[in-house]
């Protein structure tokens, strides 16, 4: 049983860099998922194949809830084998500042194939809508993704990961614009020591619209390269 805050149960991705596989966030990560939730979350392993988590909550990353309604979900966690992992999980209720009766539903899904010792297949689908959203003009409101990931560990002390994935903000809810979003991702890791992590990392992202900024102007560029390195370091 949990209640309070706590990071919430959607998606292949989480806040502490260190346990992803890649330095950067996804754009699910980023647009597609909450972060955190309030509230009481309760839940049960039933046997190692199986476990269930049911949770009531204020909404999607508030902590005073912003109406009078509150946000139900439940996630399930399926090990048929010891190789494979799935994860569905389900929210819904009222998300928009004084009004409860209008809703967000969200379908979030996670695969986790470990192949070989040193090979790991990822993939991550996300699908949400929200009644009568008035950032879309009082219209019902789309977005929707994939991402899929793979890494492999080359030794013990290298490894690398790569990131593809299609984010669909249709109505432009999410991201500012009506776009369809699609990046590639690859990030090397290098164990230096038990405790230090180094990520360089290469992304490059595509818009099929003018979605990135250029010179301190916003929305001018369809396609957006980073180059950055990630240090870091656990206790």
């Amino acid at each position: 049983m949990q209640f309070g805050k706590f990071v919430t149960y959607h998606g292949a991705e989480v806040i502490e860099a260190r346990d992803n596989f890649n330095y950067s966030r996804s754009f699910l990560f980023n647009y597609a998922i909450p972060f955190t939730h309030t509230g009481f979350l309760v839940g049960y392993t039933f046997s190692p194949a199986f476990t269930a988590n049911l949770y009531a909550v204020n909404g999607w990353d508030v902590f005073n809830d912003n109406n009078r309604g509150k946000t139900f979900g439940t996630s399930f966690l399926v090990t048929p084998i010891e190789s494979l992992t799935m994860n569905l999980g389900l929210m819904y209720g009222p998300e928009q500042s004084d009004n409860s009766s209008h809703d967000r539903f969200l379908v979030d899904w996670v695969g986790t194939f470990k192949a070989t010792k040193k090979l790991t297949f990822v993939l991550n689908a996300d699908f949400a809508n929200e009644e009568k959203d008035p950032l879309n003009g009082g219209k019902n409101s789309r977005w929707y993704g994939v991402a899929g990931y793979a890494k492999y560990d080359f030794t013990d002390w290298f490894g690398t990961s790569i990131r593809a994935e299609f984010f669909c903000d249709k109505d432009g809810v999410r991201t500012g614009i009506p776009q369809n979003l699609t990046e590639i991702t690859i990030t090397p890791e290098f164990r230096i020591v038990k405790n230090l992590l180094v990520r360089p990392e290469y992304r490059h992202d595509w818009s099929n619209k003018n979605g990135f900024d250029s010179k301190n102007t916003a929305f001018t560029k369809k396609t957006q390269d980073t180059l950055s390195v990630g240090i870091m370091v656990t206790w």
